[in-house]
């Protein structure tokens, strides 16, 4: 679950114009579960929780002309935004004129005042996270389950069923 869904600007299904900026850089990718974890490692996956937060600023207030000055590791310790206001950040990179403007970086205004400056990437991460912590508590909730079946059976065949699953 890597950056492959990077956001393209292009329209024509390249992404090749912007990618060097929305593409979550290495040093963060590895903060990401990789296609091939198992059930178990995911559940046991550190994901930042997903905000419920109702946000009042305009979607385009996020975005500021500053350079980015934040260091990004950051993020690992903050709720992620909602798959609401994620949506309406990429309408606003999506708007052809986000593409000619000089706005180069993020400023969350849930945290820090709004004072931080963060890489556009940042909302390609987020958007990734709020996948894999979608995914990762459904998860949750089946092993849990299994677990209490495991706990509440007294057939040996489904202690033994449910053990293989794990």
């Amino acid at each position: 679950m890597t950056s492959t869904n990077i956001i393209d600007l292009t329209g024509d299904g390249t992404g090749t114009a912007d990618k060097k900026y929305f593409t979550i850089p290495l040093l963060l990718q590895r903060y990401l579960p990789a296609p091939t974890t198992l059930v178990l490692q995911l559940v046991a996956f550190h994901i930042p929780e997903v905000s419920d937060d109702i946000v009042s600023v305009k979607p385009l207030a996020w975005f500021r002309k500053d350079a980015p000055m934040t260091d990004p590791v950051c993020i690992l310790s903050r709720l992620i935004p909602s798959q609401c206001i994620i949506q309406k950040l990429e309408d606003v990179i999506y708007e052809p004129s986000f593409r000619h403007s000089s706005l180069h970086s993020i400023a969350d205004p849930r945290f820090n005042d709004g004072m931080d400056r963060l890489l556009l990437w940042i909302v390609t991460f987020w958007r990734e996270m709020s996948k894999i912590s979608l995914i990762r508590s459904r998860w949750v909730r089946s092993v849990e389950w299994l677990e209490t079946q495991r706990k509440q059976s007294h057939d040996g065949k489904t202690v033994d069923l449910i053990r293989q699953g794990q």
